[in-house]
């Protein structure tokens, strides 16, 4: 991987070169399509962010459209996305033409509409649940097409006449070589990680929906899953090891977990009092809500904490419930969390399923 530093020699016969100063353009230094590529990638594209920022500054330099440069910071995202990107591709189209640059229009605009196709997926990929196979390989998608937008800039920048190159600082340079060696092999373990655990999770059986199912030992306590992709998971996983019996979702990142206890607690109402503060220290924005209440054999005694929590997109919610009989404690507690529209959808289903918990 090789910055491209080699200026273009000046051409006197350039349609631009009547209308150029005659003190040189300062612009910086350009890179190669592979580290264009490596840099947004291992970025997850924050770089091309600020590459915008310094790109739109250098146009104020070579054409009449004048931009401003930090707007530019909020020039990716999904909605923006749809006007700053065509507004960039007709910029370029007209320096272009002006300088002289070759292109390819068809290619450019594929290039464009690649990239308005990444950005609303990632949009969508923040409301809906979506596998993380598919986030990296977008990420890859969205990184290849915008080298190619970064390379079309390039060869604008080597078309214009009287340029004085300026050269990248050493910081910069041993920054984007510590994140093309650290970050991307990180990347690449973390996607062979996610692939390893969907292949050893492939044949685990999972747990029926829409019926009752023994969690339990004794076969006592049972649950009514909501969805499917629930499997029971090795004892540890998600507790200390004093569980009785795990349970985790194949296609997320939640768990429920069953704990029993010999006889009743000493006091129901502070043990889920430090079930609460520990909850709310989990979620540091958390609302939570607490019901006591007599089952119908007016003997068992249940008690549901469920704590809310709803923070930049990341929706979740904690639950702990107690069932206390004459005779043994059960004790389930358990973290949902999801995209916006599935937490919408799921969030009640969820509840309603805690609340569905029940001891025979």
């Amino acid at each position: 991987m090789t910055d491209t530093t080699r200026p273009i020699a000046n051409s006197s016969d350039s349609p631009a070169q009547a209308t150029t100063s005659k003190e040189a353009i300062t612009l910086n230094q350009t890179r190669s399509f592979i580290w264009e590529f490596v840099l947004t990638l291992s970025t997850f594209s924050v770089y091309s962010i600020f590459y915008l920022v310094v790109r739109t500054h250098e146009f104020n330099k070579l054409g009449k459209k004048r931009f401003t440069p930090w707007l530019w910071l909020f020039s990716l995202s999904p909605v923006i996305s749809l006007f700053s990107l065509p507004i960039l591709h007709s910029t370029l189209t007209k320096l272009e033409t002006e300088y002289s640059s070759p292109h390819d229009k068809k290619w450019d605009l594929v290039t464009i509409v690649i990239m308005l196709l990444s950005n609303t997926y990632v949009s969508l990929s923040s409301k809906l649940p979506t596998p993380i196979w598919l986030d990296l390989l977008i990420l890859v998608v969205w990184s290849i097409s915008f080298a190619f937008f970064a390379r079309r800039i390039t060869r604008l920048k080597h078309a214009v006449p009287n340029v004085s190159w300026k050269k990248e600082n050493k910081l910069k340079l041993v920054l984007k070589w510590l994140l093309a060696i650290t970050l991307i092999p990180i990347y690449i373990a973390g996607a062979a990680l996610e692939i390893i655990e969907i292949y050893q999770l492939k044949d685990v059986p999972r747990l029926e929906t829409k019926t009752f199912t023994a969690i339990s030992a004794d076969q006592k306590a049972s649950l009514k899953f909501f969805e499917q992709g629930w499997y029971q998971a090795e004892i540890g996983t998600f507790s200390d090891g004093s569980a009785e019996a795990e349970f985790a979702s194949i296609n997320s990142s939640n768990y429920l977990v069953l704990f029993t206890y010999s006889e009743k607690l000493a006091s129901l109402d502070d043990h889920m009092h430090d079930r609460r503060i520990w909850l709310e220290e989990s979620l540091s924005q958390a609302k939570c809500t607490q019901s006591k209440y007599l089952l119908e054999d007016q003997v068992s005694v249940k008690s549901d904490l469920i704590c809310t929590e709803r923070i930049f997109g990341e929706d979740s919610i904690a639950v702990v419930t107690v069932i206390e009989t004459p005779k043994k404690t059960y004790e389930l507690l358990g973290m949902y969390g999801a995209p916006e529209y599935a937490f919408d959808k799921h969030r009640q289903l969820f509840i309603q399923m805690i609340k569905e918990f029940k001891v025979e």
